[in-house]
């Protein structure tokens, strides 16, 4: 979800979530408490807000990835016609290269953006606000693609390579010499990691391991050359640099939402926390937006994390208010009511959570759900049914943003 993804598939080919007679089954039980927290609010929440991106860039060539398959297949001598599916989600350099840059990003409390070739080739470069560039194990280019990337470190952008780039044309024939054998002046040795191009710089690094340990040191080192820096840095307690945690920013009008988000690590003890204190730019209101709990006027957070889970903060100029719900005070079973939501939120989209409940407390589903509130407002129609219960019925609105609420009573005749 703090990736982007806005929906799921669930197969369920071994009834684990649901029985073979329909019922919920073990899996479905376990599931049930964060699917209804993203179904109540959180995950439109994060789909109607805008996800923030540094100028960073992460190539993404399918034609390496086509190539690298193929050399692949040569080396092992395999019978390619007798891989399945799964087989071929098993990993590879440009899989395990693209991960490694991401996550080196991602644990700087940075979110970069995926490049494809054809944004490559329209010119995303010269448009976009770049200021690096990493080439996962980029093996494959077109001249197109390597005009532009030679044009973006002559114009004083930083690429960094972990192989040579551009050994193979974007069809897989070999390069007499590699696409970008001007800009990296050699291949990768590590008493040359670096070469001056026009304003910019090539840099290789080489990764080591799951989460590149071998090369933190060097991105660090890259990013600060080019000035780019966390909206919201982090520190543990004691000052010391937090390596271990991957922060995600969204942009909703005036309002951002920051999840931070731990490494899961299987060995750890469901109950182990970790508390790392986040900087802001200067005093916001904060909110979590998982608890409701507000957090005050700060230009500092101490967040405490957990093994899995992620804390969802929301930051505001100025605090933010309940919900308003207005509608009619009375209705009648067989007929309609109409209530009209307002938020005084600064967000573009904001998202509110209604609730309706009937008489004897229970919560009715089909009457309940998320609604987008612009600065118009946002209406619910309730249209009872003839067998639903007469009463005082209670409809509650819940702020995403702020975690507050308002209800309204109305009492339904028979």
């Amino acid at each position: 979800m703090l990736r982007g993804i806005r929906g799921l598939i669930l197969w369920d080919e071994k009834n684990e979530f649901v029985d073979p007679g329909g019922n919920v089954a073990e899996r479905g039980r376990e599931a049930a408490p964060y699917f209804a927290e993203l179904r109540g609010g959180l995950g439109a929440l994060l789909i109607n807000s805008r996800r923030h991106t540094d100028p960073v860039g992460v190539l993404y060539s399918p034609a390496s990835m086509r190539v690298q398959w193929l050399l692949d297949r040569r080396a092992s001598r395999a019978d390619w016609s007798r891989r399945n599916a799964s087989t071929e989600y098993q990993d590879d350099a440009i899989r395990a290269g693209t991960r490694n840059f991401t996550r080196l990003i991602e644990h700087r409390g940075l979110q970069p953006r995926f490049v494809s070739t054809e944004e490559l080739r329209r010119g995303e470069l010269a448009n976009g606000d770049y200021r690096i560039l990493m080439l996962p194990h980029t093996i494959a280019l077109s001249s197109i693609e390597a005009r532009e990337i030679r044009a973006f470190v002559a114009h004083g952008g930083i690429v960094v390579a972990d192989c040579e780039p551009g050994i193979f044309d974007e069809h897989g024939r070999r390069m007499v010499k590699p696409a970008l054998a001007d800009v990296f002046a050699g291949p990768p040795r590590r008493a040359t990691p670096g070469f001056v191009f026009g304003k910019g710089r090539a840099i290789y690094t080489a990764l080591n391991g799951e989460r590149g340990r071998g090369s933190s040191r060097a991105v660090s080192e890259i990013l600060e050359a080019a000035g780019v820096r966390p909206r919201f840095p982090l520190a543990r307690t004691d000052g010391g640099p937090v390596s271990d945690v991957e922060t995600y920013v969204f942009e909703n009008g005036e309002a951002t939402i920051v999840a931070l988000l731990r490494d899961f690590l299987p060995s750890a003890s469901p109950s182990s926390r970790e508390t790392v204190v986040m900087t802001l730019p200067h005093p916001l209101n904060g909110y979590d937006l998982r608890t409701g709990r507000r957090l005050g006027h700060t230009d500092r957070l101490a967040v405490e994390l957990g093994p899995v889970e992620p804390v969802v903060l929301s930051l505001s100029e100025k605090p933010l208010a309940p919900p308003s719900i207005s509608g009619p005070h009375n209705a009648h079973l067989g007929g309609n009511a109409e209530f009209m939501i307002r938020s005084e939120a600064p967000a573009a989209v904001d998202v509110v959570h209604l609730d309706a409940f009937d008489p004897e407390g229970n919560r009715v589903g089909h009457y309940s759900g998320n609604l987008l509130v612009t600065h118009s407002g946002a209406s619910k129609l309730l249209p009872f049914a003839v067998n639903d219960q007469p009463g005082v019925w209670t409809i509650r609105v819940r702020d995403l943003l702020s975690g507050t609420s308002e209800v309204a009573k109305l009492q339904v005749e028979p």
